[in-house]
């Protein structure tokens, strides 16, 4: 009985890996979020295609096929990929060419902190087989972050904002993170963003900023000189920041104004999403440092 439950398992892990060399041998990728997924898999080395801005381990033999919009195809149908996967799911007329020559192509949803936790086992399905059969980092983001549930429900009423590389000690940020993966991701962690709408990053200029008085500031800016050495790289740091327009919002006058610095903080990955946590847990929870704000200031300069 053994020796036949033990040839069970032997035939069901070839089956598997035939299946796997079969869908995903040759995989391409349109989206640097999706290269970096399929690198926190375990799957670089069978990237054979990528879009471009993606950051690749050094030495990977990975062609650069483009953008999103701008795709050279003759190139990719030359990779002879067996799969290739989108973030996007109206590719329109980019995916009518796909099919036309017979490449296979599976669109992965990175719209939402839901999608973004589904991708590791959305992609696994895709190449026929389970996140659990793979080797290094496979822990879905719903596990890692499930602990971090409601961690800060006391925090008050806060504002999210996009940088744009500059340093916002003296300019006031007026990009706020509306409905998209970051609020589902704040809102997740049990804080209450004063922008609730439907557009995804409205503009708020000073006077709505005043009017809307968070009671803390988080500012992400992404690293346009990353690496792929650096890209994991995730730093926090309080800005004393000087807007004389606005020294009676509670989050300037109390010195909880953040930025939040990284490849990382604008990537909608898995393990992004449980760093960028970390990090907000850092600064907003009062039980990390329970002598007072100025002492969780001093721990994180």
């Amino acid at each position: 009985m053994r020796i036949r439950q033990s040839l069970v398992v032997l035939l069901l892990t070839f089956i598997m890996q035939i299946s796997f060399a079969h869908r995903c041998e040759r995989i391409v990728t349109l989206s640097p979020a999706l290269t970096t997924i399929i690198d926190e898999m375990g799957l670089a080395e069978n990237l054979v295609g990528h879009s471009e801005y993606s950051l690749l381990p050094k030495g990977l033999n990975s062609v650069e096929v483009g953008s999103y919009f701008n795709l050279n195809l003759e190139q990719l149908y030359r990779l002879k990929p067996t799969m290739i996967f989108l973030e996007q799911s109206d590719a329109g007329k980019t995916v009518a060419k796909m099919k036309k020559l017979g490449l296979p192509a599976q669109t992965i949803l990175l719209n939402t902190l839901d999608e973004i936790e589904a991708s590791y086992a959305n992609i696994s399905a895709a190449c026929g087989f389970s996140p659990d059969d793979l080797t290094g980092e496979k822990a879905l983001v719903k596990t890692d972050l499930s602990v971090q549930k409601n961690r800060l429900t006391d925090q008050g009423n806060g504002l999210v904002f996009y940088g744009d590389g500059r340093d916002y000690k003296l300019d006031v940020p007026t990009l706020a993170v509306g409905k998209s993966f970051h609020r589902d991701l704040f809102n997740y962690l049990g804080l209450t963003l004063l922008y609730d709408g439907p557009l995804n990053a409205p503009t708020l200029n000073s006077e709505a900023l005043f009017a809307l008085n968070p009671d803390w500031i988080i500012i992400l800016n992404s690293d346009s000189a990353a690496n792929y050495d650096t890209l994991e790289q995730l730093t926090v740091r309080n800005i004393e920041v000087k807007w004389p327009r606005l020294e009676g919002v509670n989050a300037v006058k109390n010195g909880q104004v953040y930025e939040l610095k990284g490849y990382w903080s604008m990537m909608p990955t898995p393990r992004a999403m449980e760093s960028i946590a970390e990090q907000v847990i850092t600064v907003l929870d009062q039980s990390e440092s329970p002598n007072s704000i100025d002492k969780q200031k001093e721990n994180i300069q």
